[in-house]
């Protein structure tokens, strides 16, 4: 007696030359045998797939939680959305192309434009889970803002990502909701390194993106000492709205003095890696990428960033590498508008 794959038992006849058997009893058998196989597939398969609902229930409700997050306190974390593979792959080709390419700014080197410029990382659009992402968060018409820059080893300040009077010459309510609908354009960051154990990944006021800058200054005050901090795993992914009051890595008080004397971008380097080095800090890459909602927001936080891009990059006209616009068409993704609007003829005659 052996046990088969689907835990029935069955007998074995050593010799069956010994035996005579009935056609009709080993027909009556070979049929019982199927039926019996028929019972174990099915309920085989039912277990597969009640786990399989279950895993997609549990899914869903984990991230209708982390989409109320987001509303109420600006920000989210997913994790686990690149492997060990995909993480290694992304941070080896943003620090090479970074380290060998990129621009000096505050201590360190960026690259304005970068899912669009560095055509090894854009992969990350539709090879991940990525995508998905951006739609349960956006919707599935999100577009791509086209604003998105990687950051090596950079210090910064307190501020926020969204544009509040621009050059596309429309006046927008960033706080409100109106006719044009509320404000839905968000920040999707990889930082490509460990952050469990320290805080230089992201700093944040909770609900900051409710309400507009403190005026008062014992609250600007309070609030330099007193935030949120985000200290994601690797292969995670933080998701925040744009109006999000945050800060990633801040000089020391002396530093930042002596930041703000020196003109030498060398030597703003040299002093940001000493502070660095005394302070234990690890080696910080990370890439930002801008989605949102179709409508006046998105392209008009679009049509800055371009404007702002070619002034820092000294590029020429402005153009989406038709590399990345397949990532994104074949991710489900569309691309938020760069054209500015007509303005009236009674506008234009009146300052003539």
């Amino acid at each position: 007696m052996v046990p088969n794959l689907f835990g029935r038992i069955e007998v074995v006849m050593l010799k069956p030359k010994v035996f005579t058997v009935d056609r009709k009893v080993v027909r009556e058998l070979t049929l019982e045998k199927v039926r019996i196989n028929l019972w174990f597939a099915h309920t085989a398969m039912f277990r597969f797939l009640a786990r399989a609902l279950t895993k997609v229930i549990v899914c869903m409700r984990q991230i209708q939680k982390k989409l109320e997050e987001l509303d109420s306190e600006g920000i989210c974390v997913f994790e686990n959305v690149l492997d060990t593979q995909q993480l290694k792959d992304l941070r080896s080709a943003l620090l090479n192309h970074l380290v060998t390419r990129g621009r000096s700014y505050n201590g360190g080197n960026t690259q304005n434009d970068a899912i669009n410029v560095i055509e090894d990382i854009q992969w990350v659009i539709n090879g991940t889970l990525f995508a998905d992402i951006v739609r349960a968060v956006v919707g599935d018409d999100a577009v791509y803002a086209h604003h998105s820059d990687a950051l090596h080893n950079t210090y910064t300040g307190w501020h926020r990502d969204h544009v509040p009077y621009g050059k596309s010459d429309t006046a927008l309510d960033f706080w409100g909701e109106d006719d044009r609908g509320p404000y839905r354009v968000f920040k999707f960051a990889f930082y490509l390194q460990d952050h469990r154990n320290d805080n230089t990944a992201l700093k944040y006021l909770r609900g900051s993106h409710k309400e507009s800058s403190p005026q008062n200054l014992l609250k600007r005050i309070f609030h330099y000492f007193v935030f949120d901090t985000m200290q994601p795993a690797p292969g995670s992914l933080v998701v925040f709205d744009q109006r999000l009051l945050h800060n990633g890595v801040t000089p020391s008080v002396p530093t930042k003095l002596l930041l703000k004397c020196i003109k030498s971008t060398s030597l703003k380097k040299k002093l940001w890696d000493l502070e660095r080095k005394v302070r234990g800090m690890q080696d910080r890459v990370f890439i930002q990428i801008a989605f949102g909602r179709p409508g006046n927001y998105s392209d008009q936080h679009a049509m800055e960033m371009v404007d702002r891009q070619q002034i820092k990059t000294g590029t020429g006209e402005y153009q989406v590498s038709s590399s990345l616009k397949r990532c994104l068409k074949s991710a489900g993704l569309g691309l938020a508008s760069t054209r500015r609007p007509e303005r009236k003829k009674e506008e234009a005659q009146s300052e003539t």
